[in-house]
């Protein structure tokens, strides 16, 4: 098999034989005759030259190469990108990418998209980008369906999302479902629809502690309303309750039926409706004092009197706040609020609480991100060729971070800990290139002196004792003198 030469390679691999490609002088592009067919004739074969790739990467570019082959080998048909854009969203919610207003995470996202792959990879397939870069292939991938990428991004998004080249991309439906889809049970211990796939509606909001999605159900047959915080990680957690938040006329019902029986202690009752005993307890003293109130004739008259005012006013004013109520009706919103606050409460319309937005720098976190960064950075400078001095300095500007790190070091301990370490002195970038090209004439078999290792080296003062005594240790040991 030969290479193409387009401007972003990826395929080094034989998906088949699991070996390294070899080029060959076969061209592949004959603008003269461009259907012309040009045999691999044994001579290519043996003016061909193994293509050479660092071997930690192997295992990454046989994922690509075997993906590609199904990709051009696949016999289903993608639907677009929108639909690829939406199965990706879906994935990335399994592995708690999304936010529960369905936002991608991408401050999380992008620093372990960049360590997951073995170091020099993406660089390698001319597809890296830095941490604080806005606009690169990745976002586009994510956020914009309409943008089309090349195959090998895609492939990069599938390895670190731990897919292969999947037939669900055919399916249209790839929504987010934090709890699953529609229908959810009713949980309603009091109700004889108890478990049964009744609820059609989920109501999903942010945790305020947690960030986390939660979830609430109401069933429109009883009242019953419960939350629980997401995602689902099984078909079990549909059963599970977090908070109850409504009970409902069902469930009281229920209550009452069972402790008028006398058939039951308060314990009993409790187990039977999936509650504890402060709740039952609750519930049975509000029924007894409404009993008692209910004996008078003239105060519940009074009660059935405001109750329908108040209604009225609901009615006429259907989009008014809890505080305008009160302003235009403040003796009747205060007399309910006392004497009959359970029915007032339901009746009211709901809370609206502004939400508060709190930026919170976790800079522990952020040390440990910007220390494998670092590390990343450092690696990569040491082995760049030509020598380039490690410094503080040029790591900043490798990583566009020196003004963030010049005013807060100290928010980072581990990365200050470790530059001080990692960073070279004059002294110790000369020696470190008097031992590069020492090799380097060794290794060639060329003749090397004093001289022409100092020169090679860049080594202008000589009076440096350290400097002197490691050129001729090597001059010593080497095979020239």
């Amino acid at each position: 098999m030969r290479l193409i030469g387009i401007e972003l390679p990826g395929v080094y691999v034989c998906p088949i034989h699991k070996e390294l490609l070899w080029t060959s002088d076969v061209p592949f592009r004959n603008k003269p005759n461009k259907h012309r067919f040009f045999p691999l004739n044994q001579r290519c074969v043996e003016n061909g030259q193994e293509v050479l790739i660092p071997k930690h990467l192997f295992q990454s570019l046989l994922f690509i190469a075997e993906q590609s082959y199904e990709l051009l080998n696949s016999k289903f048909p993608f639907k677009n990108l929108e639909n690829i854009n939406q199965f990706y969203i879906a994935e990335l919610n399994v592995k708690q990418y999304i936010t529960p207003s369905k936002r991608i995470r991408i401050q999380e996202l992008i620093p372990n998209f960049l360590r997951y792959f073995p170091i020099g990879l993406l660089k390698f397939l001319n597809s890296d980008f830095e941490l604080f870069d806005e606009d690169t292939w990745f976002h586009k991938v994510l956020r914009k369906s309409k943008v089309t990428c090349h195959p090998l991004r895609h492939l990069l998004l599938l390895l670190f999302l731990g897919l292969k080249v999947p037939v669900q991309l055919q399916e249209n439906n790839h929504d987010v479902h934090f709890f699953g889809k529609a229908p959810w049970p009713c949980l309603n211990k009091g109700s004889t629809h108890y478990k049964e796939f009744i609820i059609k509606d989920c109501i999903v909001t942010s945790g305020s502690k947690t960030g986390k999605p939660v979830g609430t159900f109401t069933c429109e047959n009883c009242g019953f309303s419960y939350s629980r915080t997401g995602p689902d990680a099984s078909e079990d957690d549909k059963y599970r309750i977090g908070r109850i938040k409504k009970f409902g006329a069902v469930w009281e019902n229920r209550l009452h039926e069972l402790y008028s029986s006398g058939k039951h202690s308060i314990r009993g009752i409790s187990s039977e409706l999936g509650v504890d005993l402060k709740t039952t307890k609750k519930y049975l003293n509000n029924k007894i004092e409404n009993i008692s109130s209910a004996l008078n004739r003239d105060q519940q008259s009074i009660l059935q009197e405001k109750r329908s005012r108040f209604i009225v006013i609901r009615k006429s004013y259907p989009s008014y706040s809890r505080t305008e109520l009160r302003k235009s009706a403040s003796g009747l919103y205060n007399w309910l609020y006392k004497n009959d606050n359970e029915w007032f409460i339901s009746n009211l319309p709901s809370a609206k609480r502004g939400e508060i937005q709190r930026t919170m720098i976790n800079w522990e976190k952020r040390d440990s991100e910007y220390l494998q960064l670092i590390i990343r950075e450092t690696i990569n400078l040491y082995l760049e060729i030509p020598l380039v001095r490690v410094t503080r300095t040029k790591i900043y500007q490798r990583l566009d971070i020196q003004t963030r790190f010049e005013k807060k070091i100290d928010k980072f301990p581990k990365c200050k800990g470790l530059l001080q370490v990692i960073t070279e002195t004059v002294e110790e970038f000369q020696i470190r290139r008097i031992k590069y090209f020492e090799k380097q004439y060794i290794n060639n078999n060329i003749h090397y002196t004093v001289s022409s290792l100092k020169r090679a080296a860049g080594i202008k003062d000589f009076s440096n004792q350290l400097i002197r005594h490691v050129i001729l240790d090597g001059i010593s040991e080497g095979v020239y003198e």
